[in-house]
Formats: structure tokens, sequence, C-alpha cells
């Protein structure tokens, strides 16, 4: 244990990530206390923020850590089998108080689409794209991204720090890429409902990641076509599918089991996002 944790400093100190307690970051705090604010949808159009973004990513992804490399299928099991949504939330869906405010507002994306179809054969696309396994945040979204912007006499300075690695673990390469992109230069941090960026758009981040991944691990790293732009983005896009799912159940967790039948509406939002991004990339990659 003692070597885990020396190890966890290690990286920490040497690529300036923070580990931030959770109580702080829960409560909103870490930005207060550390001088950063959240990364913002203003800065997903900043090429030098994204820039920088993508190279701690990088960082992060091609660390090695002393924890079990071989639970990936854990994760994609937990998100399509019933440990994440369980037959009480399935039972929700289909007669329960889900299905009861999915009638009462006609949500056009529940009536159009099985969710728990989507689930099944989004499940399939992931296994087949076999995204490579690295040591990933898995929890990549704008309030766990801290941005802190500084003025010396001749320029502005930034550097940006990560927050929350209590879900942090060996996983798929694309997790990150999908939390990130799914919420792309939107106002809201978690639940928004906009356009998903272009590939152009993307592209700004995949290239600092793809030149931050060659620096580290040399030009074998792009020589693989795994690893080439396109790639890239395609895990993205799935990826950000799976991000939307999860978004989409846990909002029917808050109305199963803590009764906050408000929460369909972000539900009915992050579904809307995956139906019109499978649309997209079935067109793109004949899925």
């Amino acid at each position: 244990m003692n070597q885990e944790k020396n190890e966890w400093s290690e990286y920490f100190n040497a690529h300036q990530v923070l580990a931030i307690g959770l109580i702080t970051s829960h409560l909103g705090l870490a930005p207060k206390i550390l001088g950063c604010r959240y990364f913002s949808g203003s800065d997903d159009r900043n090429p030098r923020a994204v820039a920088l973004l993508a190279q701690r990513l990088a960082r992060l992804h091609s660390t090695e850590m002393p924890v079990p490399k071989d639970k990936s299928h854990e994760f994609i099991n937990n998100i399509f089998g019933i440990k994440w949504f369980d037959e009480r939330q399935r039972q929700s869906l289909r007669e329960g108080k889900t299905y009861q405010e999915i009638q009462k507002h006609r949500y056009e994306t529940f009536e159009t689409l099985d969710l728990l179809a989507e689930m099944s054969w989004l499940k399939n696309i992931v296994v087949d794209l076999k995204s490579p396994i690295v040591f990933s945040h898995n929890d990549f979204n704008r309030k766990n991204i801290l941005m802190r912007e500084t003025n010396d006499e001749n320029s502005q300075q930034m550097d940006i720090y990560f927050i929350d690695f209590d879900f942090s673990t060996y996983n798929h390469r694309g997790i990150d890429f999908g939390h990130y992109f799914s919420s792309w230069g939107q106002n809201d941090a978690q639940f928004g409902l906009a356009d998903y960026p272009t590939d152009d758009q993307m592209l700004v981040f995949i290239d600092a990641y793809i030149r931050e991944m060659t620096a580290i691990n040399g030009n074998s790293f792009t020589q693989l076509e795994i690893n080439s732009h396109q790639r890239l983005i395609k895990e993205a896009k799935v990826f950000s599918l799976v991000t939307f799912i999860i978004d989409t159940q846990w909002c029917i967790y808050q109305v199963e089991y803590q009764d906050q039948t408000e929460a369909m509406i972000n539900s009915e939002k992050r579904f809307k996002c995956y139906h019109n991004l499978k649309k997209q990339i079935q067109k793109e990659y004949s899925l």
C-alpha cells in the first residue's frame, strides 16, 4: 500500500495533477481553494487551452500505476448490465415512475427509442472497437478539470489540474474522450443539449493529444493505425454515446431512487444527444 501511495504522489508531483479531497470537490470548494475555475465551454474554443488539456490527459494515459489492468470488461458490464441500471430502474422504465413521466410529458426520444435495446447495440459497438487500455480518469467532466490563469509582465500563463480520481483505473482510452466531447462547448457542465463538435473542432484536441503521446512514447505511437487522427475521432464519438447513456441512466436513477421526477428533463436531453450522434456516426462509419 505504501508503494502505491508513493507512486501516486510521484505522478502528481511530476505531472502537476492535483488530487483534492472528495468533500471539498463535491462541495465545489476546490476551485476557490486553489485559485482556479472550472474548465468552461468557452475554453473548448480556445486552441491554447484545449491543447494544454489534451497534453495533460496524454500524460495521465501514459502513466503506469500499480493497479490491475485487466478489469475494463467490468466497466462494460457495469454500464450495460444490471449493476448500474438495475432491475428496479428497468421496471421503472417499463411501467413505473419513469414510464409515467415519459407518458405525462411525451418525451419524444424515449417514445422513439428503446433504451435497453440501445444499450445492447452500443455494447457490441464498444467491444468491437477495441479501444486501447490506458490509465483513465473515468469521470472526465468539466467539474473535475480546473483552469488556473496568471499574468506576468509579458504574457498570460495557464495551467490545468485534474481532480476527483475516485473512479480512476485502467480502462478504454475512449472513455475520457467521450466524457470531454459529450459536453464540448456547452454552458451546462453536465446535462447540456447542443450540437456535437465537428471533426475540425475535435482535431484541435486530437492533434495535441497525439503530439504529446508521440513525445512520451516515441514515433512508434503514430505508426499504428489505432492511434491515427481518424481512429481517435471515431473512439471519441463512440464513447460519447457511452457517456450519453450513462447520463440517461443516472437521471432515471434519480427519478426512481430519489423521487426527483424533474430529472427526466435531463434524461430526455442526454438521450436525445445520444440519438442525434448515433444517426450521425451510423452514416459516417456504417455502424
